[in-house]
């Protein structure tokens, strides 16, 4: 499947990664050192009264428009 959509959108990944370098212990060996966890894109704390409020908001703005 992926093999046909590279196929399709004529696309070699091998033209930015030789082949010997594109395995999953190369890949590996050059990340390592950087920080490749998963965080959430916001790391503010937000109370849950705060996400009440903006829930509020964002449902009154959304009615307000539909007037």
């Amino acid at each position: 499947t992926h093999q046909n959509a590279m196929r399709w959108y004529s696309f070699d990944p091998f033209t930015h990664i030789p082949r010997d370098k594109a395995t999953v212990g190369a890949l590996r060996q050059a990340a390592e050192g950087h920080d490749v966890s998963v965080q959430s894109r916001s790391h503010r704390v937000i109370s849950p009264s705060e996400k009440l409020q903006g829930y509020r908001d964002r449902a009154q703005r959304a009615v307000a428009a539909s007037r």
